[in-house]
């Protein structure tokens, strides 16, 4: 059975943000802006994480090197990385 299609292209316009309705529009800022804010504060508590991090593996660095002569191996400090 064979079928034919026939278009017929026109050409549409988006309407323009005045069209979109003030309390849909709101919203949608709202929540563009709750989520900016929540990547901005995942990253500065994962910068935060991967500081203290380090901070701890130069304490731990120090402890062993003067209470047992150790040195920590490349290995060992990366597993002080909290790559999550």
């Amino acid at each position: 059975m064979p079928i034919t299609l026939q278009l017929h292209p026109r050409r549409r316009s988006c309407p323009e943000p005045r069209g979109i309705s003030t309390g849909a529009s709101a919203a949608v800022r709202a929540l563009n802006y709750a989520v900016a804010a929540a990547c901005v504060a995942s990253f500065a508590l994962c910068l935060r994480a991967m500081v203290r991090a380090q901070l701890l593996r130069r304490e731990a660095q120090e402890v062993f090197a003067k209470r047992f002569g150790w040195e920590l191996t490349a290995s060992e400090k990366l597993d002080f990385l909290n790559g999550w």
